[in-house]
């Protein structure tokens, strides 16, 4: 990932960007991300893809992946703001 507007002035890049991530839309495969690490200060994500009509196996997978790193010290403690009644 890339800072707002860092590369507007270079097409080539913003475009290699959507080459790993477009195909499997393209192709009609499901997929599932889940955070697995950081680099350079920034969150990755592992992308498990099947075959379609197999949806509970990534969600298995995923879930089993998130369970095992679940206490890993690059993983992020989420803090969900309390939303105000009414």
């Amino acid at each position: 990932a890339f800072k707002i507007g860092e590369k507007v002035d270079d097409p080539v890049s913003m475009y290699l960007t959507d080459v790993f991530t477009v195909p499997v839309h393209v192709a009609g495969l499901p997929a599932l991300v889940v955070p697995c690490g950081i680099a350079h200060s920034m969150p990755v994500g592992l992308q498990f893809i099947g075959p379609a009509g197999a949806e509970s196996r990534r969600w298995n997978l995923g879930s089993a992946f998130e369970q095992i790193t679940s206490s890993a010290p690059w993983r992020p403690k989420l803090e969900i703001p309390e939303i105000p009644a009414g």
